[in-house]
């Protein structure tokens, strides 16, 4: 589906704009920045497993 370079900018900025998140120090932003950290996981997973074998799974 993406490229594999896409995948890692998406991961890091993803993964970046967590830890501003969490620097920013307010009760919401710690939230984001959790689901961002996940978000950017999903991206990481997506980059050594192929897309279409994880959504074989749901199906």
């Amino acid at each position: 589906m993406f490229n594999k370079y896409i995948k890692i900018v998406l991961s890091l900025l993803f993964f970046a704009l967590s830890i501003q998140q969490f620097i920013d120090g307010a009760v919401g932003s710690i939230g984001n920045g959790i689901m961002l950290i996940l978000l950017s996981l999903v991206f990481v997973l997506f980059f050594f497993k192929n897309e279409f074998l994880i959504l074989a799974f749901f199906n």
